[in-house]
């Protein structure tokens, strides 16, 4: 009886393996771990990103990371040919060669008119060894109409300058030149700081980079824009105009100092 209870144990112990060994393995056990690996980068790789960046703001901001560019947003009734005289460095006439280098750095092609708030990267130029930017024909543009209807641009001082060890650039710039009917005079600037520094005696490092925002600086009818962006900028009037100061850095300094350290461009 002992000799076959055994047997028929062991009878059941058999045929329960083989119904296990029947069973479908799970799905996807049959690929080793290197062809999971492999299966699971295709199904989750990103896509590629764009190669060459679009006109406009992606193609401003990418050239203006260098120090050699500047931002500039465009306002109501600005054309090419009017940025390019605002931006060329050279008063009192326009410069040709440098709309033409506008153009091909913004792949403008042949197009006149600029929408509102279109961004182009304008080369920086230097009018003079210590210039930081191309300020004198952007003070001509706001000076430019009726007599007494003029706005002063204001600019960081060589003392100002000196405090950021030469690392200070100009990062992007909105104007209002009062150039259409009812538009104010006005100005706003974006300062930032450098990895290192960009200009020294006349001369550009085209391998520096924009590292930080250190603080913006406005005048005019755009104080107003300052303000709604950065509620505890610091105001101040000299004459008839109104100017702004808003620190981005903390290490620029207090922003009355600051705004104290700026001064008239020529």
């Amino acid at each position: 009886m002992r000799t076959i209870a055994s047997a028929a144990a062991l009878l059941i112990l058999t045929l329960a393996f083989a119904a296990c060994s029947d069973r479908e393995e799970p799905a996807g056990t049959d690929q080793s771990p290197a062809d999971q690996t492999a299966t699971a980068a295709t199904t989750t790789a990103p896509p590629t990103p764009t190669a060459t960046p679009q006109p406009g703001r992606e193609l401003a901001e990418q050239l203006a990371a260098s120090p050699t560019f500047f931002i500039y947003v465009t306002g109501p009734g600005d054309t090419v040919a009017l940025v390019a005289d605002t931006f060329d460095g050279v008063t009192g006439t326009a410069d040709a060669a440098f709309e033409d280098e506008l153009r091909d750095v913004n792949r403008l092609g042949t197009v006149s008119s600029l929408p509102v708030g279109y961004e182009l990267a304008v080369p920086l130029r230097l009018p003079a060894p210590t210039s930081l930017f191309q300020a004198n024909t952007m003070a001509e543009a706001l000076r430019a109409g009726q007599p007494g209807d003029t706005m002063p641009l204001l600019v960081p001082s060589q003392q100002l300058r000196d405090g950021f060890v030469g690392r200070l650039a100009l990062h992007r710039v909105e104007l209002a030149t009062g150039d259409v009917g009812g538009e104010g005079r006005g100005f706003l600037l974006t300062f930032a700081v450098c990895d290192r520094v960009a200009v020294k005696g006349g001369e550009l490092d085209r391998e520096a980079r924009v590292d930080h925002v250190a603080f913006l600086a406005a005048g005019g009818s755009l104080v107003a824009k300052l303000q709604e962006a950065h509620p505890d900028a610091y105001l101040w009037r000299a004459g008839d105009h109104i100017f702004g100061v808003a620190i981005l850095d903390p290490a620029s300094g207090e922003p009355s100092r600051v705004g104290a350290l700026l001064e008239e461009a020529e």
